[in-house]
């Protein structure tokens, strides 16, 4: 039987990338024109541009939802957690080469790079503690 506490800090990286990833996908879905010339040097006044945005949001929303299912069932929290390491360190691995070919990007951007790599590496440490913990139904 789990107890509250070790599910509560199983499931925390899920749930911050929940979160996150929820509301990011919200901002560039919806408010694009607001949001995207803020935090970097894009026009987003292109019908075009507009749904790539909206379907980034869908692929963002989609992710994060199995995320939560992970959450919730405790039997897909493995799988959630392993998609939630490869989308981070996907998104990593797309910053370090835009580094490398692109050059240094705006701060807010830079940040994106920090977060990711933590979240990404949050999770393999929780992949490590919890997959090898029967007493918390993995």
């Amino acid at each position: 039987m789990e107890n509250r506490k070790q599910t509560g800090l199983k499931n925390l990286h899920l749930l911050v990338s929940v979160v996150l990833v929820f509301a990011i996908a919200l901002t560039y879905g919806f408010f694009p024109e607001k949001i995207i010339p803020a935090l970097a040097d894009i026009r987003t006044d292109s019908n075009d541009l507009s749904n790539a945005f909206k379907a980034v949001m869908g692929l963002y929303l989609g992710i994060a939802a199995f995320w939560a299912l992970g959450i919730a069932r405790s039997q897909f929290w493995k799988s959630a957690t392993l998609v939630n390491i490869f989308f981070m360190f996907s998104l990593v691995i797309g910053r370090i080469t835009s580094l490398a070919i692109d050059g240094f990007p705006t701060p807010s951007m830079l940040s994106g790079i920090v977060l990711e790599l933590l979240l990404g590496i949050w999770g393999l440490i929780s992949l490590s503690v919890y997959s090898k913990r029967p007493d918390i139904g993995l």
